[in-house]
């Protein structure tokens, strides 16, 4: 149909196999991980690197859920415009390892303190909502580049999470 395609994010999909990784499987531009669980700052999972862009390792300082907002937000602002395209941006946030910038965490630590929780639960929910403050900053930088071409008439966006509460005692309230 004449799309310009690209993923930025997480594939997940046949991880390392050459002929399942998205530019084989009809992307034309891809960045970041193939696997998911790397850490949000060295972007290793393990002892394996794991941070592309159109299938070749490349190193990049910084938060990941940063990287792949301003990923997406760079290929909007350098679109030519002459042809539609499809942009699926998968972050990994907020999954684990329950990683987020520390200035962060202490916003949401500093509003869940009068809250009757552990010390274990302040850090993991403190956490989690500042890795999810993070992705909302990413999605809105990504929704102020389509603004700033003029696309947002002409423009869907799909909004949904996979993963739900996070662990055991993950909750999905309210």
């Amino acid at each position: 149909a004449g799309y310009w395609t690209a993923i930025v994010g997480k594939w997940h999909l046949g991880n390392w196999e050459q002929e399942f990784l998205p530019r084989q499987r009809g992307f034309d531009h891809q960045y970041g991980c193939y696997n998911g669980v790397l850490d949000y700052y060295t972007r290793y999972r393990g002892r394996r690197y794991d941070w592309h862009r159109n299938d070749k390792p490349i190193q990049e300082e910084g938060y990941t859920t940063d990287l792949i907002g301003d990923e997406a937000a760079r290929l909007i602002k350098n679109h030519s415009g002459e042809n539609p395209f499809f942009l699926y941006v998968p972050f990994t946030a907020a999954h684990s390892p329950l990683q987020a910038p520390k200035d962060v965490i202490a916003l949401y630590q500093k509003k869940y303190a009068d809250k009757a929780l552990s010390k274990k639960e302040l850090s993991r929910n403190s956490t989690i909502a500042a890795m999810t403050h993070v992705m909302d900053e990413a999605i809105g930088r990504i929704l102020d580049a389509i603004e700033a071409r003029n696309w947002e008439k002409n423009t869907l966006v799909v909004f949904f999470n996979d993963n739900g509460g996070p662990g055991k005692e993950g909750t999905n309230f309210p």
